[in-house]
């Protein structure tokens, strides 16, 4: 199976854009720069929002008003709106930046709308092991990589300060008839 991510963010933004209650115009011109100002890896003040865009601090605020599931700081600067800064499952690094994001699809999504490559970590649905893989806004999957995590113990004693991890990773491929 294939994806086309570059058409399916493009489908997800026309569809976001043009649905009625759902910040309609403002998502045209906001969210994508939201998205951007996100990949930088700190939080969104509405004065970032309005220099990024060119638009006045009280029509980004009704724009912000009108997305719906944004997470904000204690200090009312954004946090998340699908990219997030907050930890979750789905780990998101682009250009070196470590981000996440609310669920897996976003990981296929967000390199399209940001125009960037992107580095994913994210578990599976069903054994929840970890799938590394790089997801590039041209052509999609570039990478996929199944990363199995181990415990041991090290030495003869056991205990917290002697128990560690240890990832390996090999090609998902491997073994797949």
């Amino acid at each position: 199976m294939s994806i086309d991510a570059e058409h399916l963010a493009t489908r997800l933004s026309e569809t976001i854009c043009s649905t009625p209650g759902a910040a309609g115009d403002a998502m045209g011109w906001l969210w994508p720069a939201l998205l951007r100002e996100l990949a930088r890896g700190h939080p969104v003040t509405v004065d970032d929002l309005a220099h990024t865009t060119g638009r006045g601090a009280g029509e980004v605020r009704d724009g912000l008003a009108g997305l719906s599931d944004t997470e904000y700081d204690e200090h009312g600067a954004v946090v998340g709106h699908g990219i997030t800064l907050r930890e979750t499952p789905h780990q998101f690094t682009v250009a070196g930046q470590a981000l996440y994001t609310w669920c897996a699809l976003d990981t296929l999504i967000f390199p399209t709308v940001l125009g960037r490559p992107a580095q994913v970590v994210s578990p599976t649905p069903g054994s929840g092991e970890l799938v590394a893989l790089s997801v590039d806004p041209d052509s999609g999957v570039t990478a996929l990589q199944l990363i199995e995590t181990q415990s041991y113990l090290q030495g003869d004693t056991a205990g917290p300060q002697s128990c560690r991890r240890r990832a390996e990773t090999d090609p998902l491929a491997t073994g797949w008839d």
